[in-house]
């Protein structure tokens, strides 16, 4: 049975499970989406948040272009 555990970060609380005597988090965002006026311009640091962020699911992730060699 997975029991979940919540940590206090610079950014804000997060939440994630114990497993095995391990504590996993998954899914913690570093800067903001690319979308609006952020697309194609650097990065920018997340936000901080007030509500605990759960993090027990990965994210979505970078398109990646296919090609065949």
């Amino acid at each position: 049975m997975n029991k979940t555990v919540i940590i206090e970060t610079k950014s804000g609380k997060i939440q994630g499970i114990k497993e095995n005597g391990l504590e996993i988090f998954k899914g913690i965002p570093y800067g903001e989406p690319p979308i609006g006026d952020l697309r194609f311009s650097p990065p920018v640091a997340k936000n901080n948040w007030d509500d605990v962020l759960e993090t027990t699911k990965y994210g979505f992730c970078a398109f990646q272009g296919y090609t065949q060699l």
